[in-house]
């Protein structure tokens, strides 16, 4: 627990020196802030800029609090995961390439430690992060729109939170794979992209892995309840799987050449 501790503060430290505990914050609340106020004033702005003839009028449709927070999910879905990714996936490939590994690893400390301290400090950036975001979207949610329930709006972002810690820790397993950071991110953005579009091309029959989670955020939102829980057991069996891979990994490999 003493070295968890150890290398839980070096990597927050890292977090601090990086500036990723301050931009990931913040770019996640620009994102989370400027959908809402987007989609509000969206009319304004195609004639602003010209984009209606004149003398047109389109009628825009009238958008629920719900429907705009999940629009907010989907630039999350988007951008967001780009964010993530771009931030994390040097977190064990550079400490390879730098000879920064051999210098923790050849010390007392357990290969579990080592993974986890990386892992949890790279999970309080994300979870922080977002629930910054979240707050920034429901906000101007309130202001411009309509509130929405609490339970409601509480159990979906858990949901999304579940969806980009699968997100992460996959990005931090192919670091530890891979030596090459521009191989972590290519990886890591096709499994992501491949996961989040199998429910949509192959159905329902699909709703049971992590890009299910999408649609479950979207049911929880907008109905209060969800046809299955399977995607939440799955993804949290995945994440599990992933950070015991990492580590297994670490051990059974020369990983440090």
């Amino acid at each position: 627990m003493n070295h968890f501790r150890v290398l839980f503060k070096k990597e927050w430290l890292e977090a601090v020196k990086s500036y990723r505990i301050l931009w990931i914050p913040a770019f996640f609340f620009l994102l989370g802030s400027i959908q809402p106020l987007t989609l509000y004033y969206m009319e304004d702005i195609l004639v602003t800029l010209g984009g209606l003839p004149e003398g047109a009028v389109f009628n825009f449709p009238e958008l629920t609090a719900e429907q705009v927070f999940l629009d907010t999910l989907s630039q999350y879905s988007q951008v967001g995961v780009f964010a993530v990714i771009l931030g994390f996936m040097g977190m064990f490939s550079n400490e390879r390439k730098t000879g920064e590994a051999v210098l923790v690893l050849a010390k007392p400390i357990g290969y579990g430690s080592y993974w986890f301290g990386k892992w949890t400090a790279a999970s309080i950036v994300v979870t922080v992060g977002l629930l910054i975001g979240f707050s920034g979207a429901v906000y101007y949610i309130f202001v411009l729109f309509d509130a929405i329930e609490l339970s409601v709006l509480l159990a979906t972002a858990a949901v999304y939170l579940l969806w980009m810690s699968f997100v992460l820790t996959l990005t931090l397993l192919c670091s530890t794979l891979f030596k090459s950071v521009s191989l972590v991110a290519i990886t890591s953005l096709i499994v992501t992209i491949a996961m989040t579009l199998t429910p949509t091309l192959l159905g329902p029959g699909a709703q049971w892995t992590p890009g299910g989670l999408i649609q479950v955020a979207e049911q929880m939102m907008l109905a209060g309840q969800v046809d299955h829980y399977s995607a939440i057991f799955v993804t949290i069996g995945l994440i599990g799987f992933m950070q015991g891979a990492g580590i297994y990994f670490l051990k059974k490999t020369d990983w440090v050449v």
